[in-house]
């Protein structure tokens, strides 16, 4: 009997240990990037930092339940952290990943992407997230460095948690993406995710933004809590950084204020003339439905063949 438990407990462990599987399709080059087809595919690309610096695609939606089991209930490890960056580019292809739970109170560079350096994410949706870190926190990226992220949106719930233990004690916590600085670029991305960040610099879509960073028509509709330097869209937004043709939610973010972009009402928000004023490709990049139909925008399936990336279009965008 006693032996009978042992292997059952044995097979229960083993359910919802975290395990590392190579993709089946794939060399890792920009020309024939790996494809990622299921949750072990995707924590294969942490499993060696060799990694890091490769080009992905994903082809399937994957479910990431069981993540809320994995390393002792912490939940996920965050691709790429301080001195082992994510280096390399990752194409969602508009799928999404579903139910990713990190619970790492005390842990810096917290998201699906911890620190991302040089990369380029896009074409992803993470929905249902339940993510809580202390420095440096979003759904997608903890720390966004000289990356480019477009066409990328996220639901759920992040938390940024005061640890007395914090030399800087600012949290930089956002619905998509903690800090993004030194250069980065985030365009056409949404967040519809509750955040509440309990030091410095919390927002709606990216807590902190620095360092000639920019902003290009991006949302955010969330619920917002913080405690000090608390944004509609952004928390906080320093040193030559833009935030060009984007909005945030006031009504349901609970903000009035933001350090960059425009507060429109719910209604203004589902309304298609605030996009199509604002300059929005809304024919090949979003959605957005007529007055018959109340939503917010949506990125097209297509989105990713017309964008038009780091053309002096995008370079020279002004508020």
């Amino acid at each position: 009997m006693i032996r009978k438990i042992i292997i059952v407990c044995l097979l229960i462990t083993c359910l919802c240990a975290q395990t590392a599987t190579s993709p089946s399709a794939g060399d890792g080059s920009e020309s024939n990037p790996y494809q990622i087809a299921s949750l072990e595919n995707l924590y294969w690309i942490i499993a060696d930092t060799d990694n890091l610096d490769k080009h992905y695609i994903q082809t399937v939606n994957i479910d990431a339940s069981e993540t809320v089991t994995w390393f002792d209930s912490s939940g996920w490890k965050p691709i790429g952290k301080y001195g082992d960056w994510f280096t390399g580019a990752y194409n969602g292809k508009n799928h999404i990943i579903s139910n990713l739970t990190i619970n790492r109170e005390g842990g810096y560079y917290i998201g699906l992407f911890g620190y991302a350096l040089d990369a380029t994410i896009s074409n992803l949706g993470l929905i249902n997230v339940d993510i809580t870190g202390s420095e440096k926190v979003g759904a997608l990226i903890g720390s966004n460095n000289n990356s480019l992220v477009y066409n990328c949106y996220s639901n759920g719930s992040i938390s940024g948690v005061y640890d007395h233990n914090m030399i800087a004690k600012n949290n930089d916590t956002g619905g998509l993406i903690g800090i993004s600085w030194f250069g980065s670029k985030i365009i056409n991305c949404y967040s519809h995710a509750s955040v509440n960040g309990n030091s410095l610099n919390t927002g709606g879509l990216v807590g902190k933004q620095d360092q000639n960073s920019m902003i290009v028509n991006c949302f955010s509709t969330g619920r917002v809590n913080g405690y000090d330097s608390v944004g509609g869209l952004i928390g906080e937004n320093i040193n030559n950084s833009l935030v060009c043709n984007s909005f945030w939610d006031v009504i349901n973010s609970g903000q009035e204020v933001s350090a960059g972009g425009y507060g429109k009402t719910t209604e203004e928000m589902q309304t298609y003339t605030t996009y199509w004023q604002a300059g929005w490709d809304c024919d090949h990049i979003w959605y957005i439905s007529n007055s018959f139909i109340i939503e917010y925008p949506v990125i097209r399936e297509n989105a990713d063949k017309e964008i038009l990336l780091l053309t002096n279009k995008i370079k020279n965008i002004s508020e």
